[in-house]
């Protein structure tokens, strides 16, 4: 169906038609895009034909925006715990799901691992908070041995420990304010 209208799209704009039909290469390049575009954007489902939803949202702590300290870098992660499949059947899973996370805006989106979004479900979302690498002193005074690998929230929103349980059955904008893990629990949707 998308070619037959790709082949009768020079049919119903002649000026389209014209131009065209003057470069049998350009022809070939329009086409290849419009293919492309034309099937990127069919709705529903990523290319392995799961169902996919869009989250994005917030971090708060105490109902603010969460400042990260200039010296740490903050990691969100959508670990899932059961999804559902394209055939509407709910499997137990442990796929993580990095955010891309704004340190500055507070604000996180989950792209999923080939950019279409994750798979509706239930997730546990861990938060970890380690020190940057520019951050350490560099200077020539003693100083106590610095783990970059520590956890400076120490472990509270780990991916086994954390609280923070969402359901997720459509895309959505969340809202999570660490001082209150469990409030939104049932997620939205």
């Amino acid at each position: 169906m998308v070619g037959l209208f790709l082949w009768e799209l020079p049919t119903i704009l002649p000026s389209f038609q014209s131009f065209l039909l003057e470069s049998r290469t350009m022809k070939r390049c329009i086409l290849l895009a419009l293919v492309v575009f034309v099937s990127g954007a069919l709705p529903g489902c990523g290319g392995s034909g799961e169902p996919v939803v869009w989250v994005t949202g917030s971090l708060l702590k105490g109902g603010s925006k969460y400042q990260v300290p200039s010296d740490q870098d903050v990691t969100i992660t959508f670990n899932a715990i059961e999804i559902q499949t394209a055939s509407g059947k709910v499997v137990a899973s442990t796929e993580p799901f990095v955010a891309l996370f704004d340190q500055k805006a507070g604000t996180f989106k989950v792209p999923g691992k080939d950019g279409s979004g994750i798979p509706p479900g239930k997730y546990r979302i861990s938060i970890t908070s380690k020190m940057l690498r520019e951050a350490l002193n560099t200077s020539k005074a003693k100083q106590k041995p610095m783990d970059r690998e520590k956890d400076y929230l120490e472990d509270k929103f780990g991916p086994a420990t954390s609280p923070i349980i969402r359901e997720i059955k459509s895309s959505t904008d969340l809202t999570i304010d660490m001082d209150k893990p469990t409030e939104g629990a049932t997620g939205p949707g």
